[in-house]
């Protein structure tokens, strides 16, 4: 029961702090499927035009499910504007163990420190609402072991624990 209340209270906070992001010009999830495949300029381009949605709440679910690999692909406006999507999608279907681990690993800092200045750059897009928003998405999942509970609490440890209060 005590799950089910901090869900709820988890998702209403997701969606508040992430109301009105906007992918501006970020990476789309299509178009990171052509990165990671190694395509072209064109290729990125046709991709682009795939990812139609003028709003995080329109990406269809089925996109996660289909391009839960491209998510750590994604540049900082890119991650930003699909990180809400992502994370109800873990709390709304709790067994969906590869989308809630990209979204997780995706939190981590890297072990090399020559790649960590991209990934605080990218976690830096995010306003004091919304690294709250991915505090407790993580502590949620540490405390009730939905998704890679070790690796959410590294992510915290190293660096999103600062945010919760």
């Amino acid at each position: 029961m005590l799950a089910e209340q901090d869900r709820q209270r988890l998702i209403e906070q997701i969606t508040q702090a992430f109301d009105g992001v906007s992918r501006e010009d970020g990476v789309t999830l299509h178009e990171a499927r052509v990165i990671d495949d190694w395509g072209s300029e064109e290729e990125r381009a046709a991709a682009r035009t795939l990812d139609t949605d003028q709003r995080w709440q329109d990406v269809p679910i089925e996109w996660i499910r289909q391009l839960w690999d491209a998510f750590g692909l994604l540049d900082g406006k890119g991650w930003r504007y699909y990180l809400p999507i992502w994370m109800l999608h873990v709390l709304r279907c709790p067994h969906t163990t590869s989308a809630g681990n990209s979204v997780i690993y995706s939190c981590l800092l890297p072990e090399k420190p020559e790649h960590r200045e991209d990934t605080l750059s990218r976690f830096s897009v995010l306003n004091l609402e919304q690294s709250r928003a991915v505090c407790q998405f993580l502590r949620f999942n540490v405390a009730y072991g939905e998704s890679d509970e070790w690796a959410a609490q590294k992510a915290l440890d190293a660096y999103w624990g600062q945010f919760c209060t």
